[in-house]
């Protein structure tokens, strides 16, 4: 089942160069990613698999496709991007993503193979507007293709889902 997102109270902007509307809420607060509309054409075989319940699929304009936990609002993402030609490089897309957050702390910044080839796999935590918010994604590039794979959530349910985006990151497959 697909559902539609409703727009939250407030929205946050984190990412300047990709796509994704998702939200995150635990005991009513919410947060929102609202990121610019893709321009370049998404990747066509792409493999995975969906995590599971209570994650469910929601619909985005604005990622190529994402997954809602529906009892604290934790969202995994990914965001395809082919024959980009400004052709970000990795660290650019892993700056962007964490330039709206204050107070940044970053806990995992590390170089790692995804797909086979050179990722970086990244973590941290901050304040968006003054949530207490953590991101988590690994960038990767695979033929002509950048690909952001993305897990947002509160930082009191973060913890709760991780391996559930650990197992979506180790299922994807780029063609």
């Amino acid at each position: 089942m697909i559902r539609k997102t409703i727009a939250p109270a407030f929205l946050i902007r984190i990412l300047k160069g990709f796509t994704l509307i998702t939200s995150v809420s635990l005991m009513g607060a919410c947060v929102s990613v609202n990121l610019p509309v893709q321009s370049n054409r998404p990747s066509s075989g792409v493999k995975f698999l969906q995590p599971k319940p209570p994650f469910e699929e929601i619909t985005s304009v604005h990622a190529d496709r994402a997954w809602q936990n529906t009892k604290n609002g934790n969202s995994i993402s990914f965001l395809s991007e082919c024959n980009d030609p400004n052709e970000p490089s990795l660290d650019s897309v892993q700056r962007d993503y964490y330039s709206d957050f204050s107070s940044l702390q970053i806990s995992l910044a590390e170089d790692t193979k995804m797909d086979g080839r050179h990722a970086v796999r990244i973590e941290g935590a901050g304040l968006i507007e003054g949530v207490a918010t953590q991101i988590r994604m690994v960038v990767f590039k695979k033929n002509g293709c950048l690909y952001t794979i993305s897990f947002i959530g509160l930082q009191t349910a973060f913890a709760a889902d991780r391996p559930e985006f650990d197992s979506f990151v180790g299922s994807f497959s780029a063609p």
